[in-house]
């Protein structure tokens, strides 16, 4: 009687703390208006050998907001949403030891203007120069899974053929890039894990399509850029139900070889490496934060026909990190 009353107890303990199967998707509505606060943090350097040896580090911070404003939405819930730069904050630095002697650059902006400093002798940058950037806008549309389906791109001073061939790449690419969604279709339950998958094979393929010039570069194989989702848990906080997304983001392309005339690449590797964690508003339906780190990696050969005495040769080593934080208000 009491092992029965014991494994009752445990089956309802179990059925108590299993959590439902919850439909992850983005809510768009007419009208909607928030801010989308970046920020960057750099951390990169450079080992060049050969006939002109280069050693440098660089590091920095850009910061930037984006408003996001819905324009409409259509019946199968995608969203047209019109985007532009409001803020700009960068501070970047780099130095190098050359043949020539040590350099170092810097740069400072804001949308006040800013500097940009090089040996020591400093050229200020005037706000003028960045009114264009923040006069501009784009418009996006969105799914309910977080990707991308298409982007509108001002064709105003395009002819009629060159803004016919930017819709169709436009349109071509954004359905690539639209296969590696955030949010899976359906509803899903804590732990459950899906991947998306990103062929950049495919989208330099259709870059090229009508470019014979660069034809070569769609033959180079390139790798899928894979990110494995899994869905951590779903909270209530605050009267708001909470889900955090947890991803891991691979590519690795080695044994890679961009013939370009002049001059030849060849990718003994290349590597990106990346973990994010993304907390989604389920109730109100949008990111709230994203927090990312990610380590490049490169090991790349590059020989030269002409060069100032003749065919040259430099093995590029190095790598970049990056840490972002990317909050939505």
């Amino acid at each position: 009687m009491t092992k029965r009353i014991l494994g009752g107890l445990l089956v309802l303990g179990l059925v108590a703390s299993a959590s439902p199967a919850v439909e992850l998707k983005m809510k768009y509505e007419p009208g909607q208006d928030r801010i989308m606060n970046i920020e960057l943090g750099l951390n990169g350097d450079l080992d060049v050998t050969g006939a002109v040896p280069i050693k440098g580090t660089g590091k920095g911070r850009i910061g930037t907001k984006m408003s996001l404003k819905v324009l409409s939405v259509d019946d199968e819930g995608v969203a047209t949403i019109e985007q532009s730069v409001t803020d700009i904050d960068i501070d970047i630095e780099a130095d190098a030891e050359t043949p020539d002697g040590p350099k170092d650059w810097s740069v400072e902006l804001t949308p006040d203007g800013g500097t940009l400093t090089a040996q020591g002798e400093t050229t200020p940058i005037p706000a003028d120069s960045l009114k264009d950037i923040q006069s501009q806008s784009w418009k996006i549309k969105m799914n309910e899974q977080g990707a991308p389906e298409g982007m509108d791109i001002d064709s105003s001073e395009m002819s009629e053929e060159e803004a016919e061939e930017v819709r169709r790449m436009s349109e071509s690419i954004s359905s690539m890039v639209g296969k590696a969604a955030l949010l899976p279709e359906g509803d899903v339950e804590p732990g459950h894990e899906w991947e998306q998958v990103l062929s950049v094979d495919e989208i330099t393929k259709e870059l090229v399509k009508d470019n014979p010039m660069l034809s070569v570069v769609a033959q180079m194989g390139i790798p899928d850029l894979k990110t494995t989702y899994k869905l951590d848990e779903v909270a209530q906080d605050g009267g708001k139900e909470i889900a955090t997304i947890s991803s891991k983001t691979s590519f690795d392309w080695t044994e890679g070889n961009l013939p370009l005339g002049f001059i030849n690449v060849t990718v003994n590797r290349l590597s990106i490496q990346g973990n994010t964690l993304t907390t989604l508003d389920m109730t109100e339906g949008f990111t709230s934060r994203q927090t990312s780190d990610t380590e490049l990696e490169y090991d790349l050969t590059i020989n030269m026909v002409f060069g100032p005495d003749g065919p040259a040769a430099y093995e590029a080593k190095g790598g970049l990190s990056i840490n972002s934080n990317v909050r939505t208000d």
